[in-house]
């Protein structure tokens, strides 16, 4: 059998099980199996109860038996009982050390906003954009106050900073209420227009 450490269960092929031709038949299987990667299901004909032995270690598994022909797989279970694949999972961590424990352990770094300090972002910018003064939406009037209040507070916070000199480029906040709050609102932006000039860089994400 094929070791999977990534299968959740252990399965014979239908030309395993007719070699096997044991006595009893298959016993239905309610149970859905996806393959990796695929969309379809796998075509499940049954399920038998079995004994699995190897270098002297004993486990009873229920295999499944699917349509086809292929290598059969012995799942992360059962691999682990058999003593074939080990998991050595080490914490540096103590087990007494616990969230709350760590928020008072470290209470400067669990306060404030947390920023990337010091470090220059540059966006590439694609200059055969033309730069695009949207309107300004109107605020309805209730709204008034909340946005000038969240206004100073990101300023407060330097997330945001005031600028008076003219710039190329406008776009409008819109106030979206909390979902979960309806009574405060989400200051935004509407990025559409900035983001048509800005350059995406494509990175290849590694295979873990």
């Amino acid at each position: 059998m094929l070791v999977d450490t990534g299968a959740s269960v252990d399965i014979i092929d239908e030309k395993t099980w007719q070699q096997l031709s044991l006595p009893g038949g298959l016993k239905p299987a309610q149970i859905n199996l996806m393959p990796y990667g695929k969309t379809e299901k796998l075509q499940v004909l049954g399920q038998l109860s079995a004994t699995l032995e190897c270098n002297k270690l004993i486990k009873d598994s229920t295999v499944y038996v699917v349509s086809g022909s292929f290598r059969c797989v012995l799942g992360y279970t059962s691999s682990h009982a058999l003593g074939i694949v080990n998991l050595n999972a080490v914490s540096s961590m103590p087990e007494s050390l616990t969230a709350e424990k760590i928020i008072h352990k470290f209470p400067e770094l669990f306060q404030g906003i947390s920023k990337l300090k010091d470090v220059s972002v540059k966006l590439h910018i694609d200059e055969s954009v033309q730069p695009i003064a949207q309107p300004h939406r109107r605020v309805p009037f209730h709204l008034w106050e909340k946005v000038e209040q969240k206004l100073k507070d990101l300023e407060n916070d330097d997330i945001i900073e005031k600028i008076d000199d003219p710039t190329p480029w406008v776009s409008p906040i819109i106030t979206p209420p909390k979902p979960n709050s309806p009574t405060e609102i989400r200051l935004c932006v509407d990025m559409r227009g900035p983001n048509k000039a800005i350059l995406r860089e494509r990175h290849i994400t590694p295979t873990i």
